[in-house]
């Protein structure tokens, strides 16, 4: 008879995997990717260096299961804003809010591709011409921009981006 896993297991098996996962997040968040090696990442989810490797692969598989987290999570924070204005404060938000993680996530393709895609359809629907043009603008100038963003310079830095993609949208949505 085979073995089945329960509940339980099942249930471990996917906070063992949530705490690799939080612990490359931090390491990334406090040394970028000069932190993010196997030797850290067990020794911050108090785990044994092969237990991340039943999960994952290797090392850049958990990066990518990092960048897929975040982006999720990121892409629902846009998408639940409703509005374009809405969509780039609250990614500046993100962004400004722990900077190194989301330039060091940000550089990664998939990231970028992702977080570009769902703006251009943002300007899109909003009216905008050149969307995937004015998309990577706006990216670039939110993780240039979020180093040195105070939460007051987010309202400003939206309205800005709208202005340049000669939208006229309120930017306090």
């Amino acid at each position: 008879m085979a073995y089945r896993k329960t509940e339980k297991i099942l249930a471990g098996i996917e906070a063992r995997k949530a705490s690799i996962l939080a612990a490359a997040i931090d390491l990334i968040t406090r040394h970028g990717m000069e932190g993010f090696t196997t030797d850290a990442i067990a020794e911050r989810a108090e785990v044994a260096v092969g237990l991340i490797y039943k999960y994952f692969p290797d090392k850049t598989e958990v990066l990518a299961a990092v960048v897929a987290q975040l982006l999720a999570r990121d892409l629902a924070t846009i998408r639940e804003a409703g509005s374009l204005a809405g969509g780039i404060r609250a990614w500046a938000q993100r962004v400004a809010a722990n900077h190194r993680l989301m330039a060091t996530i940000g550089a990664v393709p998939a990231y970028r591709a992702g977080i570009r895609a769902e703006l251009a359809k943002m300007i899109r629907a909003a009216g905008g011409e050149s969307p995937a043009i004015l998309a990577a603008v706006a990216y670039g100038a939110i993780l240039e921009a979020a180093g040195s963003l105070r939460p007051r310079d987010e309202a400003t830095l939206t309205t800005a981006l709208l202005k340049a993609m000669g939208l006229r949208v309120r930017a306090t949505a």
